[in-house]
């Protein structure tokens, strides 16, 4: 009879402390569902903010190209177009790396958030790369 109930004794004892462990491989639907929409809104944050920025300096380039053209110095208007042309460029590429640090950011918390959700993603992992197109 002890020996029922030691072995019945450790068998809960077992059981206590592998079921926290049972429970967290329990694959989590609705945790991945959170952990996509979560990405899903971060990356299209990202892309407005990139995207923003961008007409800002489209918008800059064509003051600063119509105030260029409206000098009458030769040696200031090459000057103040080539500024304009130089702001411009400096904007976008400062955009872009701005976005692709915050994707590959988001991206990264997502596959953590993907792992604690103890699920495969089941998402073509090429489909990443897509969002670095702006």
């Amino acid at each position: 009879m002890k020996r029922i109930m030691s072995s019945l004794l450790m068998g809960a004892t077992m059981l206590a402390i592998g079921a926290p462990a049972l429970a967290k491989s329990i694959p989590n639907v609705t945790c991945m569902q959170t952990a996509i929409a979560v990405r899903e809104t971060a990356i299209q944050k990202a892309f407005a903010t990139y995207m923003q920025t961008v007409s800002d300096a489209y918008s800059k380039r064509a003051t600063g190209l119509a105030a260029a053209w409206a000098l009458t110095d030769t040696n200031a208007r090459k000057q103040g177009i080539k500024s304009a042309w130089v702001s411009f460029r400096n904007t976008k590429q400062t955009a872009k790396k701005m976005y692709v640090k915050s994707r590959n950011a988001l991206w990264i918390t997502f596959k953590g958030a993907a792992k604690a959700c103890h699920m495969e993603t089941g998402e073509d992992t090429g489909s990443e790369s897509l969002d670095l197109q702006p």
